[in-house]
């Protein structure tokens, strides 16, 4: 009963020290976004999309962005990068966003995904809105002055890059890292597998 008491209480410890925590994949936006978002951009082609390259590999858990629209629900695809171009569907959600064309920024929209398909460190990816009409979407900038502008076309494959010394969309990619062995669960183990050999010694002596 003790060792089982022990061992419980040192399992405890090593889940309060080993929780999970959110890990940014990327983010352009800082803790004043999107109130200080100082410009938006808006299409009246089918795409406008943005690239970014991720800073840490990770499951994507959820995506953050800033955008009003002129419509119900909107499609927003994230896509691996092929040539310069959205390659690869990643994930896509058809989400509503807060209705509007102009200042001041809306509230943020979260994103959660359920792929959770990894991202790569080092590596470009695209956040691709999908428009049912013109100026449906309009989508505000980042903060932290991460210049590049937009990126809008009638198909995915023949975007254009515009306004290139613009500022890049708001955007943030998160994860959540999975829980490790603490150094807590690892001394319990530890003193749980002493105790019980200590207990099997005495048994063998009766």
């Amino acid at each position: 009963m003790k060792i089982s008491k022990l061992f419980l209480a040192m399992g405890c410890i090593a889940f309060s020290s080993g929780a999970a925590s959110a890990v940014t994949l990327y983010s352009n936006i800082g803790s004043g976004f999107p109130a200080d978002s100082l410009s938006n951009y808006a299409t009246e082609q089918t795409f406008i999309g943005t690239t970014f390259t991720a800073t840490t590999t990770g499951n994507l858990a959820t995506l953050e962005l800033d955008a009003e629209s002129s419509a119900s629900a909107v499609t927003v695809g994230l896509y691996t990068s092929s040539a310069d171009k959205p390659g690869t569907l990643l994930e896509s959600w058809s989400t509503a966003l807060p209705l509007g064309t102009f200042f001041p920024p809306p509230a943020v929209t979260f994103l959660t995904s359920v792929l959770n398909p990894l991202l790569s460190s080092g590596t470009q990816y695209w956040i691709v809105f999908t428009q049912a009409s013109p100026d449906q979407v309009t989508w505000f900038s980042n903060n932290e002055a991460v210049t590049g502008g937009i990126w809008s076309g009638s198909t995915l494959t023949s975007l254009s890059h515009l306004f290139q010394t613009g500022a890049t969309p708001g955007i943030e990619l998160d994860s959540t890292s999975i829980p490790e062995p603490t150094s807590a669960m690892l001394l319990g183990l530890g003193i749980s597998s002493l105790l019980f050999a200590k207990k099997m010694m005495r048994r063998g002596r009766a």
